[in-house]
């Protein structure tokens, strides 16, 4: 779960690769391929798209 900015940590993650996938209904669920090395934090950054791309202005996850 995320808060309201979108915002999450997870911690203490081994070092290897992780698959990262937001889901909200009413955008698509963006996949990400994410890497975690021993000596570095990883960022990332998923952008959520309405589904459909229908011009509604949905600026808001509420599930």
């Amino acid at each position: 779960m995320s808060g309201g900015a979108g915002r999450f940590v997870m911690e203490n993650l081994p070092p290897g690769s992780y698959q990262v996938r937001a889901v909200c209904g009413g955008f698509e669920s963006p996949t990400l391929g994410v890497v975690v090395s021993e000596a570095r934090q990883a960022r990332v950054l998923l952008v959520l798209e309405p589904e459909g791309r229908s011009g509604r202005d949905l600026r808001r996850c509420d599930n």
